[in-house]
């Protein structure tokens, strides 16, 4: 906008000064008319002068000056606008097991406990009987154990299939109960032998099922 003004400032000193010297050049013209005596006219021919024509007069051209030449605008480097950076929220990080925990925990879940199932069994053979102190003969008895109790002990076949730890079971002998707390050395068809006190209440003592 600077450089439009100065241009059109220069436009119109230029014209002022062109006006200025037609003024002058007519005022010159008239003024040595106006000098020529009067009697310097005589014998003369009285001419009227024409008129100029406005076509005659030609513009006049002033060289351009040069602090009035154009000149290209300067080039501004302009330094890039400071911005802040503009902060992005994050979603929150989901935490994920490597496979080898997921693995690890699966390893160690807790077994599902096994429902223990009772071994069952049975034999067959004769009940005989011990532990008469008042018999005739006389039999003893299992130390620590009183004659009216309701014990018994073990034949080979009954060890055989209870395992070691056979003392301390309940056993039924033909549908009575009997506690083994002892060993018997039986033979042939005798399984177990019964407190004589259990062994009067046992049904067909020649022929019994032991279970278990």
């Amino acid at each position: 906008m600077l450089r439009g003004t100065v241009l059109y400032r220069a436009s119109r000193r230029a014209h002022a000064h062109a006006r200025a010297t037609v003024a002058l050049l007519l005022l010159g013209a008239a003024v040595a008319q106006a000098a020529v005596p009067p009697g310097d006219t005589a014998g003369r021919e009285t001419t009227t002068p024409s008129p100029i024509a406005p076509l005659s007069f030609t513009a006049i051209v002033l060289p351009p000056s040069p602090t009035l030449s154009p000149t290209a605008a300067p080039y501004v480097i302009r330094e890039p606008a400071v911005t802040r950076p503009v902060r992005i929220a994050l979603p929150p990080k989901i935490r994920t097991l490597p496979p080898k925990a997921v693995a690890k925990r699966t390893e160690t879940a807790k077994p599902v406990p096994r429902r223990r199932t009772r071994r069952s069994g049975r034999v067959a053979g004769v009940a005989t009987w011990y532990c008469w102190p008042n018999g005739h003969p006389a039999s003893r008895c299992t130390h620590g154990f009183s004659a009216g109790g309701a014990y018994a002990a073990a034949g080979p076949e009954i060890r055989a299939a209870l395992g070691p730890h056979y003392k301390g079971k309940t056993v039924w002998v033909n549908g009575v109960p009997v506690k083994l707390i002892d060993f018997c050395a039986c033979s042939g068809a005798h399984v177990v032998d019964v407190y004589h006190s259990t062994w009067i209440t046992i049904p067909n003592q020649s022929h019994v099922v032991v279970r278990w």
